[in-house]
């Protein structure tokens, strides 16, 4: 009887460990695997389900998993590339911008970026009419202010690998809302009055790209659309009088009738 007992226990024992010698990978999806894991890299788990008797080895990309739940206890809890702090520990998260477009026509803009979240970024801008190339025929003066908020629309993926892109890169459309007041006193050397001068709220949005280069250097391209209104004023000497709201052209913006597009080529420096 004794030793029935002792085999007894043997077997019960056995039969325990089998039953709990197991892993489980929840998908996110909401399956669950009972599986032997054989391997657990930073992109990919390796492991074979316990009902193979063959037990051929399945490879299966983490970032279909929710959960894994190992045999002793342990569980590994999947946190998608893109929301995972540890990925962009070393990516610089500022930047500064220049705009080339607005140079050859008299009016410098800088622009600052601050990166939010993967998908998120807040910045500003100004804009230094008369500092620049172009235009020697006239003077322009005046400033402009923006600020606005971009919004990633792909994927925080590279194509082929699980590390995401920088912190910054990526498609985008970015809302913004500014301030401008310009001036063109057209031959200033005359006697004449002749001269455009305006002040105007704007707001619109931007549809671009940004890329990284070694983490230091960024390219951003885009174009948009934006409204504005204020006050326009353009006297020409000739008839003295004031012609209404036609036209401006203030760098990366140009347009009339309360309607310009936007553009723009910047080169930044992230910090």
């Amino acid at each position: 009887m004794k030793l029935l007992t002792y085999f007894f226990g043997i077997a019960l024992f056995f039969f325990i460990n089998s039953v709990h010698s197991q892993d489980i990978i929840t998908q996110k999806n909401g399956d669950e695997m009972e599986v032997k894991v054989t391997e657990l890299s930073d992109d990919y788990v390796k492991f074979y389900y316990l009902e193979d008797p063959e037990k051929v080895e399945v490879k299966m990309n983490r970032s279909l998993i929710r959960t894994i739940e190992f045999e002793y206890g342990r569980k590994e809890v999947e946190v998608q590339p893109g929301l995972d702090e540890s990925y962009y520990v070393d990516d610089h998260q500022n930047n500064i911008l220049l705009n080339f477009t607005g140079i050859p026509s008299k009016t410098t803009m800088l622009s600052y970026e601050k990166s939010l979240s993967p998908f998120a970024s807040f910045g500003g801008g100004v804009k230094i009419h008369g500092v620049g190339a172009g235009g020697s025929w006239y003077e322009k003066s005046g400033f402009g202010v923006e600020a606005n908020y971009k919004v990633k629309t792909g994927s925080v993926f590279k194509k082929d690998d699980y590390r995401p892109n920088h912190l910054l890169q990526g498609f985008y459309v970015r809302p913004n809302l500014g301030f401008t007041t310009a001036k063109f006193d057209y031959y200033p050397d005359s006697s004449t009055d002749d001269y455009e001068e305006y002040s105007y709220l704007h707001g619109g949005f931007d549809i671009g790209k940004e890329w990284v280069f070694n983490n230091v250097l960024s390219l951003d391209i885009y174009t948009g659309i934006n409204f504005f209104g204020g006050d326009y004023t353009d006297i020409n000497c000739e008839t003295c009088s004031d012609d209404g709201p036609t036209y401006i052209e203030d760098g990366n913006m140009v347009g009339g009738d309360n309607t310009a597009l936007r553009y723009g080529i910047q080169l930044g420096f992230t910090f």
